[in-house]
């Protein structure tokens, strides 16, 4: 067994600043809304009336003083569990298996198993270890235990083959070689952004591809321009247009864009983590969740600007344009057995725009569990929502060839 090291809460000085400005600006607040001038979301409008139903005009000094303890208390509480969370003596264990294949920096790993080999494709951005988090939170382990063969993809960091690669190049150079490695072919799971890219897989090779999984995968991106995940892709898509010429975009860029789909959530999960027994499943848990959470590996330029230009500015895919060597990515023309997994609570990938793709091609079967992105894989629920359905799903295809 081997083990990873722990990694630094990261952009550290972005979520420090995002919790001091909550709660600095806490007693303020407080007073606004005694004198009615408090700006308020209108799906909560209902909820501050109730709550200034109970306060007396007359208290206002004394409200706006427990505020600022109250915030004092907060502000301390989300410092300690940072600490705690920095020093905390932590090994994740890594399932046995060996090298498949590897070309550049993607190297595939078997897990052993038995049947058709299924091929895990994750996004390009954080690590792919998430489908094998933990014993008890992990997709491969549970789908091994079934006797379901499983390799996962792993791209690593980008080498000099893939420095100028773009979205396209990653399918044609890296995966297309990957899945021509089995002579009867084999089934498909991509994961968010590895969805799409299986996708365009499975219309250039689909004689390969024997069947194929979507795990939150985005397709039309104009789905929900409202969704928080679409307005600050927009920011990031200018942001990155404007950039000075780069091989690389730094992941940290990448970690403010999620920082800002919830400013408020690395507060709350730290205080919470700081009451949190070291030691017990839920503080491993969380831990080996930060440390995912704050691994990644830069992007390429080019793999930048198609995914936050092509795609969530123009919306390529979802309009039908996506070409990988003059060969447009339609799912229409998908024909191997497919199963959509949308979550309902999904915040990265607006679940419309996922289920986009589910009703582009015919006859897929669509899943919607009640789970957020990153839930759906390594929740409490993440084997009664997602793992056991997809097992039934892979028994119901059967396994019965030799690669």
């Amino acid at each position: 067994m081997t083990s990873d090291s722990l990694n630094p809460l990261s952009p550290l000085s972005l979520h420090m600043a995002n919790t001091m400005a909550l709660w600095s600006s806490a007693p303020l607040a407080a007073m606004h809304l005694m004198i009615g001038s408090l700006p308020v979301h209108p799906k909560l409008t209902a909820l501050f009336d109730e709550l200034k139903s109970t306060l007396d005009p007359k208290d206002m000094v004394a409200f706006q003083l427990s505020t600022a303890l109250q915030s004092r208390e907060r502000t301390e509480a989300f410092l300690k569990g940072v600490e705690a969370y920095q020093s905390y003596s932590y090994e994740r264990q890594k399932a046995e298996r060996t090298l498949f294949f590897q070309k550049g920096a993607m190297q595939v790993y078997d897990y052993g198993g038995q049947g058709d080999p299924i091929v895990l494709v994750p996004s390009l951005i954080n690590p792919a270890y998430i489908l094998d988090l933990m014993p008890g939170r992990s997709l491969v382990e549970y789908l091994t235990s079934r006797e379901h063969r499983i390799l996962l993809v792993d791209w690593g960091c980008p080498s000099d083959l893939e420095k100028s690669f773009c979205v396209d190049d990653y399918i044609t150079e890296l995966l297309v070689p990957l899945v021509e490695e089995f002579k009867e072919g084999c089934h498909i799971l991509g994961y968010c952004m590895g969805g799409t890219l299986a996708t365009g897989l499975t219309v250039l090779k689909a004689e390969k591809i024997k069947s194929l999984s979507l795990l939150a995968a985005p397709w039309d991106f104009h789905a929900e321009q409202d969704h928080p995940a679409f307005l600050q892709a927009q920011k990031l898509s200018a942001v990155i247009q404007k950039m000075p010429q780069t091989d690389f975009l730094d992941f940290t860029i990448l970690q403010t864009y999620f920082a800002s789909l919830d400013p408020t959530l690395s507060d709350k999960k730290f205080r919470d983590f700081a009451e949190t027994t070291p030691g017990s499943f839920e503080a491993e848990f969380f831990v080996a969740m930060e440390i995912w959470a704050n691994s990644g590996a830069p992007l390429t330029m080019p793999v930048a600007e198609q995914a936050m230009v092509q795609w969530y500015k123009h919306n390529f895919t979802g309009k039908g344009t996506w070409q990988i060597d003059g060969q447009v990515i339609a799912p229409h023309t998908i024909k191997c057995p497919v199963f959509a997994v949308c979550p309902e609570r999904d915040r990265l990938v607006p679940p419309e725009s996922a289920l986009s793709l589910a009703q582009a091609i015919p006859e897929a079967i669509l899943h919607n569990p009640k789970a957020g992105h990153v839930g759906m894989v390594v929740g409490s629920k993440a084997e009664k929502n997602l793992f056991a359905p997809l097992h039934r799903w892979y028994q119901a295809l059967g396994n019965s060839y030799e690669t």
